[in-house]
């Protein structure tokens, strides 16, 4: 049961799907809390490998 999409590929990092947690999202999960909006943005923007993997464990 639920909503699930099959339309993209293997992701490069695991950020990439936390966006669907942040208010802003239109496909939402109920999560919404401005800690997530904070720091799902920051490590989705990060452009250092290894400072963006530090964000997304972080997340």
């Amino acid at each position: 049961m639920g909503a699930n999409c099959h339309t993209v590929g293997v992701r490069l990092s695991p950020i990439i799907d936390a966006y669907s947690y942040q208010t802003k999202s239109t496909f939402s999960y109920g999560t919404h809390h401005p800690w997530l909006d904070k720091n799902v943005g920051d490590a989705a923007t990060e452009v250092d490998p290894d400072v963006a993997w530090e964000k997304n464990l972080k997340v």
